[in-house]
């Protein structure tokens, strides 16, 4: 049975930027005692970073509009090994296994780019028709997030009193 490398590749990122979370969570605690500021402010890169991996991985048009680079095998491999090297700031037994798969996923992703698989050119064939890679998921999450938007200011303006008009 062939490997779905697209898939299995948007799982593993998705799985390695929880992984970097969860470090850098323990990372907030470690470096209060010992090099704060600097250890907390790479911890907030690193939770940063791995919430744009996720929302990149869900192809979410409006992250995707700013951010480019993470349309492409090539873009988000060299994302993903950049953050693989911040995870090795302050080591420790976590943030060295996360910052090992995490580089290595880039890697793939950076493989995948120069052999030209399948699934690279149809990512091309996506960026070239429609000007971003789309996913059902990613459209599915962008339209229920305008939706409660939408809602949310509907209600707050019937809330408001409004001045009556002569």
């Amino acid at each position: 049975m062939p490997v779905n490398w697209p898939l299995t590749l948007r799982v593993l990122s998705v799985l390695c930027a929880i992984g970097v979370i969860i470090t850098a969570l323990f990372g907030f605690a470690a470096t209060i005692v010992k090099d704060f500021p600097a250890g907390f402010i790479i911890n907030m890169y690193l939770v940063l970073f791995s919430v744009m991996i996720i929302i990149g991985e869900l192809r979410v048009r409006a992250l995707m509009n700013r951010f480019q680079f993470l349309q492409t095998f090539l873009g988000r491999g060299i994302f993903y090994i950049f953050v693989g090297t911040i995870c090795f700031m302050y080591p420790s037994i976590g943030n060295i296994v996360v910052g090992v798969v995490i580089t290595a996923n880039g890697a793939i992703h950076i493989f995948h780019f120069i052999i030209q698989s399948d699934a690279v050119k149809q990512e091309a064939q996506e960026l070239r028709e429609k000007g971003y890679v789309d996913t059902g998921l990613g459209k599915a999450v962008q339209s229920r997030v305008a939706k409660e938007t939408k809602d949310q200011l509907k209600t707050q303006w019937l809330n408001k009193p409004h001045e009556e008009v002569p």
